[in-house]
């Protein structure tokens, strides 16, 4: 069987979990400690491809010990991601909590910043995502072809 092709890597702020998605339509997530091969989970609900991944900044693990072993401490991680059908998915533990609709074309890069998850996609826009209130801000840059880099 050929290995799906890796898109988007993205890593939770305290360090500790990786998460890799791709052309499989799946997230992966690894615990790093544990240096396993195997993924804990794979989530899935995207149709094709992944690209983008983004974990919810300054997400903090209270876990005693005794529970490390059993894959309970990435409850309150938040994991956003977001591919070619368009869709951004809020995934909480593990767990797929909503679908964000709104991009025209396929989901290309993902953030988060204090106010919730950004995106970008092949549309050329720039989504805000307002998750308390269930709604987003719409930014149409106008950049018109190769945009110079600058130091």
């Amino acid at each position: 069987a050929r290995e799906a092709e890796i898109l988007a890597v993205a890593v939770s702020s305290d360090g500790r979990c990786l998460a890799a998605a791709g052309s499989d339509s799946l997230v992966h997530l690894w615990d790093i400690r544990k240096q396993n091969s195997q993924p804990i989970i794979s989530l899935s609900g995207h149709r094709g491809r992944i690209a983008a991944l983004a974990f919810q900044k300054n997400t903090t693990f209270s876990i005693d010990s005794a529970v490390d072993d059993s894959n309970q401490w990435f409850s309150k991680l938040v994991l956003f991601s977001g591919g070619d059908d368009a869709v951004v998915r809020h995934w909480q533990g593990g767990k797929f909590l909503e679908a964000l609709y709104g991009h025209e074309a396929p989901v290309r890069a993902l953030d988060c910043a204090a106010g919730g998850p950004l995106s970008t996609g092949a549309d050329r826009t720039v989504r805000s995502w307002k998750l308390r209130d269930e709604t987003h801000l719409v930014y149409r840059p106008k950049i018109k072809g190769p945009v110079p880099l600058t130091s």
